[in-house]
């Protein structure tokens, strides 16, 4: 089946690729000149560019973006370290209740509470600032 160029009507060869460009069929000619035609991403400025935009910008062309996950390792850690600073308060205030262990009680329940305070702290943190 021969197929036309939609952009200059030319006849596409059986041998000859034919290319897409917005959903139409066009010849590697026509195609090369549309790509040409299109700005570069750096004639852009970078505080016109919108991150809508370029998610359909992307879609146009049939590139999916790729989802990355923005929370940064430091926060995770941070969250990690409030949550065993929390662990090992539980692992002392148990001892401490079962043997009646007044400071050991006191203290496995102020690390719990300081635990979870700088795990709160830090996933709050990894929220503002990563969004």
């Amino acid at each position: 089946m021969m197929e036309k160029c939609e952009n200059c009507g030319r006849t596409i060869g059986r041998l000859e690729r034919a290319c897409v460009w917005d959903d139409h069929t066009v010849c590697a000619e026509c195609h090369g000149h549309l790509s040409a035609s299109e700005p570069s991403p750096e004639a852009v400025p970078e505080m016109r560019r919108d991150p809508l935009m370029s998610l359909a910008e992307s879609q146009r062309h049939r590139v999916r973006p790729v989802l990355v996950e923005r929370t940064s390792k430091r926060w995770k850690r941070h969250i990690d370290i409030g949550g065993g600073i929390a662990g090992f308060g539980f692992l002392a205030l148990i001892p401490g209740c079962v043997k009646e262990n007044a400071v050991l009680a006191w203290l496995g329940l102020w690390l719990i509470v300081v635990g979870v305070l700088w795990a709160a702290v830090a996933k709050r943190k990894a929220w503002w600032e990563t969004g």
